[in-house]
């Protein structure tokens, strides 16, 4: 028998939606929602489709009402 470590391969939707919830959770809105939408994309499942969807619309919409870390370094 093999001794090799196999290594799982995750699906590129599920790399691209890690990295937009880091994005989003580091505030930067314009990269998470471009993300998320990329996600959507991708995405097999409707359930996952549709939470992608959201995201990049509620990121969006943080991103126009100035919410993230240019507007913390702002208040700084």
């Amino acid at each position: 028998m093999n001794n090799e470590v196999l290594i799982h391969k995750s699906s590129p939707f599920k790399r691209l939606a890690t990295l937009a919830a880091e994005t989003e959770k580091a505030g930067a809105y314009d990269f998470a929602a471009e993300t998320w939408a990329a996600a959507a994309a991708l995405a097999r499942r409707d359930c996952n489709r549709q939470w992608a969807s959201e995201r990049s619309a509620l990121c969006a919409n943080a991103q126009l009402r100035g919410w993230g870390t240019t507007e913390m370094i702002k208040e700084l």
